[in-house]
């Protein structure tokens, strides 16, 4: 791809609001784009160049919402007089001189890609256009953005800001919100977007990891980093210099002093598993003793094989360069004894209490935002530490989620309890406990229902309490049951 070398201006913030203006009037948004592709997300850039002709069909429409997904999504060359009626009544000019695009023999071309989530809007660099690359909405800004904590008021510092999309999302809840970046490129495009989001409360820093922030404290850190581990830098948005995963530890291992107490950080990272090692036996590693809460949720691992040829298919510069680089790949995970690559979101809150804890659970499918689902469940491990240590968590009353439901098999009549909504886990049950889920109105503690089981099956009660005590500590851990005493916080 021929490089071509522009500056995205931000000195007209009135411009940039009614660039803003015209793109909402057409509909340029997540939902709307993906109704008129057909999918139910937005496909990678790879895949809309290796699809070209099915997306092309899908916009053959030329009103003004399928010229600007013609040109800010499918990077296609579209007509002046296309370009001029879909922008009207601006100026094409206008939209040049910000930088958008450039005018070209055969119509008009798109500078950058126009990345969407939600109703937020981000410029970001086509692949392989750029030596400073300015990376879009990835699936890894994707996942970041949907477990976010979000509460209201409080500082943010977003690391490693690259298009400024998470520090965008951060300003619609908080008093503050600062963005770095080592490459002042994206320092550059995250100015923009967020005048072109109407989000005037972000400060943007060109620096290098905690060099911005080196005496501050925050409510809330978010970092995307480059976590692809490899032999070498293809991209300085997704990869370092820095051996294996260690960059992601360093950076992991930092955080917890640059965060106020009961701040939250989170992280969306690859780590590395060394021989025969497991899943979370690293990556606990790295949270041990931080003087903060840990919960590692690991979304999903691939083999070092496999790990290898995803990211050679995704770098080769042509199909004859997949066999070296896969190749490249394996060699250096061989030296590093690197086994195989996990997948996951880590999140960490700061808590000056004496003994901290820590999870590691497999992610589950999600709906919806999760950030109020990850403080909720902080909340409800700190309730079960405390009563589970005190032996009192029977004789609390329970009340059962409000967005819980119970499953039943069609082939073998097993039970399953779920959340519908957030981070929705599922647990297998029995009749006898998916009565008592649906029973927990908040009134009785669980310790009476275990009574009137024993008492109905002629079972000592004492026999029937620790199993129960423990299946109750699962049910609440999991967002199941929500003790009275929190429901009113939850």
């Amino acid at each position: 791809m021929t490089v071509h070398r522009f500056e995205l201006n931000s000195a007209n913030r009135d411009l940039l609001t009614e660039i803003r203006n015209v793109l909402e009037g057409t509909g340029f948004n997540e939902s709307n784009v993906l109704e008129r592709l057909g999918e139910n997300r937005i496909p990678s850039l790879r895949k809309r160049r290796s699809s070209n002709a099915k997306y092309l069909r899908s916009t053959k429409h030329r009103g003004p919402l399928e010229s600007l997904v013609r040109l800010f999504i499918l990077e296609q060359t579209i007509s002046a007089n296309d370009f001029e009626s879909a922008i009207a009544p601006m100026n094409g000019n206008d939209w040049a001189s910000v930088g958008l695009v450039r005018f070209v023999d055969a119509g008009v071309r798109a500078n950058v890609e126009l990345c969407l989530y939600g109703s937020m809007i981000a410029a970001a660099d086509w692949t392989g256009s750029n030596e400073n690359e300015v990376m879009g909405i990835a699936p890894s800004s994707r996942a970041l953005l949907q477990m976010t904590v979000r509460r209201a008021g409080g500082s943010v510092f977003d690391l490693g800001t690259g298009c400024g999309i998470q520090s965008i999302a951060a300003a619609k809840h908080s008093h503050s919100v600062l963005g770095s970046d080592v490459n002042p490129r994206a320092v550059q495009f995250a100015n923009f977007n967020a005048l072109l989001n109407h989000s005037p409360n972000i400060e943007f820093a060109s620096a290098d990891l905690f060099d911005a922030v080196y005496d501050r404290k925050f409510d809330l850190i978010v970092c995307n980093p480059p976590f692809v581990i490899g032999p070498r830098v293809l991209h300085s948005h997704t990869s370092t210099s820095v051996p294996a995963d260690r960059f992601c530890e360093a950076i992991i291992r930092r955080t917890p002093s640059f965060l106020n107490e009961d701040g939250f950080a989170q992280f969306v990272c690859n780590w590395a598993q060394i021989g025969d090692g497991s899943a979370e036996e690293r990556v606990t590693n790295w949270l041990a003793d931080n003087g903060c809460d840990s919960w590692v949720l690991h979304s999903h691992s691939e083999s070092a094989e496999d790990y290898a040829m995803a990211r050679a298919e995704e770098n080769a510069s042509g199909p004859d360069n997949v066999e070296s680089l896969n190749n490249e790949w394996l060699e250096y995970f061989v030296k590093e004894n690197i086994t195989g690559v996990h997948f996951g979101v880590i999140t960490i809150r700061r808590s000056d209490k004496r003994k901290h804890w820590m999870r590691f659970d497999e992610l589950p499918e999600t709906h919806g935002d999760c950030g109020a689902a990850i403080e909720r469940d902080f909340q409800l491990q700190d309730f079960l530490e405390k009563h589970l240590a005190e032996h009192d968590l029977l004789s609390l009353p329970m009340l059962s989620a409000p967005d819980i439901e119970i499953i039943e098999s069609s082939s073998d009549h097993k039970q399953q309890a779920r959340l519908r909504n957030g981070l929705m886990f599922t647990a297998n049950i029995n009749p006898d406990i998916a009565e008592f889920l649906m029973s927990c109105d908040g009134v009785l503690p669980p310790l009476l229902h275990a009574r009137e089981k024993a008492k109905a099956k002629g079972t000592d009660l004492q026999a029937i309490i620790p199993r129960f005590e423990a299946v109750v500590g699962q049910m609440i851990k999991y967002g199941f049951l929500i003790p009275i005493v929190l429901s009113g916080q939850l």
